[in-house]
């Protein structure tokens, strides 16, 4: 059977020195009664046990630690200060095994799927179709983490990630492509009408344009495809996210440069406006990553499914 868990696996030495501490459970669990209930007696009652097998168990605990549990004064007993201490950590270390018991019985259900995606395809193309993916799967949950770089930044800890770059990189990470980067530039109504002119290329130099840091060199690309120079243009707003970037177009700070495969019910529907026919291709794509996390790979592939037709759909 394969080791296919989160932690890092034991080197021999440190396996036998973590085995050397670890107590049987049946003692802890006996131990953190003992400090609920407050005297043997009471334990063995909460346990269904004799005070005698209590007392047997927690003085083979203490010969395993190396150190005694209580202050025994003839008849009664207290924990010290380092046993009330080691009492919490066990209470908190079984409250986790019978919480994770719990949720899997429970079954993969109560597991969320993790999906890691990159800000702006999380806004602006997956956002309007969350209703279409919770009709898909009724009775699954979901977590979505936001991320710029989703395939990177959480690689052991999410099921699937949607991230962008070349077709090469998506290659290089076995990726499915969901949709072409192909951008424009684009601007709001409410934006058009207060500049109170008409778009073209030679009053766009009046046009407060907008960039991220992350794709500055694709707004010169796209002026010279029109035949303009760059350095007649000035940039009024920089931003180091795509996702704020357009946020910022949408309620009618200027005009920047945007994926339109992203927005393209915007364009079509009239909230967001091309001036231009212009678009650049970028070569960049948003891909779909099957991370090594998955661990319900039947239903992930499902998932990744769908993601893939409403791709195709759009």
């Amino acid at each position: 059977m394969s080791n296919d868990v989160d932690a890092p696996l034991m080197t021999k030495n440190e396996q036998r020195k973590f085995e050397m501490h670890l107590p049987s459970m049946r003692s802890l669990i006996m131990l953190e009664a003992i400090g609920r209930q407050g005297t043997f007696r009471a334990a063995a009652e909460d346990l269904n046990t004799t005070p005698s097998a209590i007392s047997h168990r927690i003085a083979d605990l203490e010969a395993a630690l190396g150190a005694p549990l209580f202050t025994r004064s003839g008849r009664s007993v207290e924990l010290t200060a380092a046993g009330r201490e080691y009492v919490r950590d066990i209470r908190n270390a079984l409250g986790l095994i019978a919480s994770s018991g719990l949720r899997f019985s429970e079954g993969a259900k109560t597991i969320p799927i993790r999906i890691a995606l990159h800000p702006p395809f999380a806004h602006s193309w997956l956002a309007p179709r969350m209703t279409r993916l919770a009709e898909a799967f009724p009775d699954i949950r979901f977590e979505f983490i936001y991320v710029e770089r989703p395939s990177e930044a959480f690689s052991e800890e999410v099921d699937i990630a949607i991230d962008w770059g070349t077709e090469k990189t998506s290659a290089l990470k076995g990726a499915d492509i969901l949709i072409p980067r192909v951008v424009t530039l684009i601007t709001s109504p409410g934006y058009i009408k207060s500049s109170g002119m008409d778009w073209n290329i030679e009053t766009l130099r009046d046009t407060r344009i907008l960039q991220t840091s992350v794709s500055a060199h694709e707004f010169p690309l796209w002026l010279e495809q029109l035949g303009r120079e760059p350095s007649e243009f000035d940039i009024s707003f920089r931003f180091s996210s795509s996702a704020l970037l357009l946020a910022a177009v949408r309620n009618g700070l200027g005009a920047g440069l945007a994926c339109r495969n992203l927005i393209a019910a915007e364009l079509s529907s009239g909230a967001l406006v091309a001036p231009f026919n212009e678009v650049l291709e970028t070569g960049d794509c948003y891909y779909l990553v099957k991370m090594p996390r998955m661990r319900d790979k039947c239903l992930s592939e499902a998932i990744a499914s769908w993601f893939t037709a409403e791709a195709c759909r759009a």
